[in-house]
């Protein structure tokens, strides 16, 4: 089940899609455990 409507988690994406990549660049060691954890959760 989802927090939120589905043109709100689109809306979501869209944002990660963008700010993901950069970062990895700006914030090396957030982004690694933000990865850790989401594997983790799988």
């Amino acid at each position: 089940m989802h927090c939120y409507k589905t043109e709100y988690r689109e809306k979501i994406k869209d944002v990660m899609r963008f700010s993901g990549p950069r970062m990895i660049i700006y914030e090396p060691r957030l982004a690694l455990k933000h990865l850790i954890e989401s594997l983790r959760h799988k």
